[in-house]
């Protein structure tokens, strides 16, 4: 961020939230990933045989309901399921990987409509083919050397919100001096 303010060139960084990513996600799209992958038939079908086999119920009002089968998705608080997901995320990085760089989820790339356009577009996409859906709203944008005016209405086009840097991303601050010891307090 820091040559592209000094180049005063226009950058776009866009994070991606995922809808309800743990419960949308297909087995189908994640058995393939873990193929294209390099994991073996058997570990596979070990992941597969534990997510179809999956029955749970919910409480209405206290009560249990009936046991019913998953379908999809993958079930919260299961050790196993953030290690799934970020499987299921680099198919997301092979199809983009020569058109922006990817980290997870967030996508870096020089500022215009239509990189913006052709984002969504294939986040589009993504979902309609592999179940992960964003969640607009809860995305965000970020301009550096770009006008307020102008991140302001990019983001009304993708309907997130706008962030501001200095910001603190995965626990790191992004886009401010860290030659100064006040910058390294919330990592230290």
């Amino acid at each position: 961020m820091a040559w592209y303010r000094k180049k005063k060139k226009e950058l776009m960084v866009f994070k991606v939230d995922f809808e309800k990513a743990f419960d949308s996600l297909r087995w189908d799209y994640l058995d393939e990933i873990m193929k294209k992958l390099g994991f073996g038939s058997k570990w596979r079908n070990w992941i597969v045989g534990c997510l179809s086999n999956s029955r749970t119920s919910i409480l209405v009002n206290g009560t249990p309901t009936a046991e019913f089968e998953i379908l999809k998705g993958l079930r919260q608080g299961d050790p196993l399921s953030p290690f799934l997901f970020i499987i299921a995320i680099e198919g997301l990085h092979a199809i983009t990987s020569k058109a922006v760089n990817i980290d997870d989820a967030t996508f870096v790339g020089e500022w215009s409509h239509q990189n913006a356009y052709n984002l969504i577009c294939m986040l589009r996409c993504f979902y309609l083919i592999f179940g992960l859906k964003i969640n607009v709203h809860k995305s965000s944008l970020v301009g550096v050397s770009v006008s307020d005016v102008n991140i302001i209405d990019m983001a009304s086009v993708l309907g997130c919100v706008v962030v501001k840097i200095p910001m603190v991303y995965l626990g790191v601050p992004v886009g401010c001096n860290m030659n100064r010891i006040d910058n390294w307090k919330c990592i230290v």
